[in-house]
């Protein structure tokens, strides 16, 4: 089963102008690890090269995989 995760952003007030909302993207955003152009942007939505973060907490994640015997992120131990 394919399936794909991506930030929202519902604005309806900014909180600058007396709302309690962000600006599209300035508060939850998904991250692509893409060239900056549309198609390969999109590729890397559908191949789930993303992340995606809330309130700018972070800016970036390298994650490395490989098959090991030894416990590894998200393992229970």
């Amino acid at each position: 089963m394919r399936w794909s995760i991506t930030a929202n952003s519902d604005s309806h007030g900014h909180h600058s102008a007396g709302g309690a909302d962000f600006w599209p993207g300035e508060y939850s955003k998904t991250w692509a690890y893409a060239s900056p152009n549309g198609d390969d942007i999109l590729d890397g939505l559908r191949k789930g090269r993303i992340f995606v973060a809330t309130g700018g907490l972070i800016d970036r994640l390298d994650v490395t995989a490989a098959l090991a015997s030894t416990p590894a992120m998200g393992d229970l131990m």
